[in-house]
């Protein structure tokens, strides 16, 4: 292609995008119009939080906002608590599981998940019953009637 064959496709491109930005303008200037009609400021979102992470909190260091110096955690007697840690426990989830069911036969799930608590652990015992099943060293029997199984040592 030439060079004026070239610069006559420009200025044809040219021409059609200064067309289209024209009539883009028109649609925002009507738009506007409808928004002023109604009171509507282009932009709010009528007081209404948006989702997504609140603007700025990306790459604050941790902590840095809202605690003085030299503090951590939350102060105590706020009413709320601070992040959990991770139970040590002398026996094992597991240990402790395959020992209960042999001592008292044929428990319940939920004896299984009582005891648990009364550890003090965290959450519930299913996890480490499924596992322990799958290991084969302990065996489920599904009650008939009524949710949950009986487990008793393999």
């Amino acid at each position: 292609m030439s060079e004026s064959g070239l610069t006559a496709e420009l200025a044809k491109v040219v021409d059609r995008l200064r067309g289209e930005r024209q009539d883009y303008l028109d649609r925002i200037a009507q738009i506007e119009l409808v928004f002023a009609q109604y009171g509507i400021t282009p932009g709010s979102t009528d007081g209404r939080r948006r989702g997504g992470r609140p603007k700025g909190s990306v790459g604050r260091p941790k902590g840095s906002v809202g605690r003085p110096k030299g503090s951590v955690g939350r102060p105590k007697g706020s009413g709320k608590r601070g992040r959990r840690k991770r139970g040590s426990f002398a026996v094992t989830g597991e240990q402790m599981v395959i020992s209960f069911v042999k001592s008292h036969g044929k428990p319940k799930t939920s004896d299984i998940n009582a005891e648990w608590k009364k550890q003090g652990r965290g959450g519930t015992a299913d996890n480490t019953l499924t596992k322990l099943v799958s290991d084969k060293q302990l065996k489920r029997m599904k009650l008939k009637g009524e949710r949950g199984s009986r487990y008793a040592a393999a």
